[in-house]
């Protein structure tokens, strides 16, 4: 009997850890997969990131490119957040972006966002791409705290991978430490 109950818990300790490591596919995940550096390119007049193949289609799916379809038309036209070397602190200067984005949000209910970590392309692959999801965390963090509720808010990390700038320099690393913030009609 005692074998039996030992089998029942190890085999439940097993099912708790596979599950617990298994990643839940969110709605639009196909534009949250990692891409390969320099699928990617964006016009630094806009600030605004282009993107060419199967990421553009869904930057369009998600009302990126501005193209106006259903409830993402009016959303704010900042949705960057950049931070210092190797910090996740969303500095005072973009409270109006976030603030701004919550009153979108606000205002239109059936809309939901994606926040996208980016780092630059120092530190490891590893560490990049927990440092994105520490940034975009603390996006939907402050987002949160103006009353968002977390349904509405997806956190991604793409670490070092997609580049709004690429030379090897302070001007190119500072575009590249930074949050999206990617508006999504329901």
């Amino acid at each position: 009997m005692n074998q039996v109950h030992a089998n029942i818990l190890l085999a439940a300790a097993v099912t708790l850890a596979l599950a617990g490591c298994a990643s839940k596919k969110p709605a639009g995940a196909e534009g949250a997969a990692i891409e390969e550096r320099g699928a990617a390119s964006s016009s630094a007049s806009d600030g605004k990131s282009s993107s060419t193949g199967k990421d553009a289609v869904v930057a369009r799916s998600l009302g990126d490119e501005g193209d106006g379809s259903g409830d993402v038309a009016g959303a704010p036209s900042a949705r960057q957040i950049f931070f210092d070397l190797d910090q996740y602190t969303v500095k005072p200067e973009y409270q109006g972006v976030v603030q701004a984005t919550a009153d979108f949000l606000k205002s239109k209910p059936k809309v939901r966002v994606i926040i996208q970590g980016n780092t630059d392309d120092r530190g490891s692959r590893e560490y990049n791409l927990s440092l994105g999801q520490k940034r975009a965390e603390s996006v939907r963090r402050a987002l949160g705290v103006l009353g968002i509720g977390e349904d509405r808010i997806e956190a991604v990390s793409f670490g070092e991978e997609k580049p709004m700038a690429e030379c090897h320099d302070e001007s190119c690393w500072s575009k590249n430490r930074r949050a999206d913030i990617v508006y999504q009609a329901r």
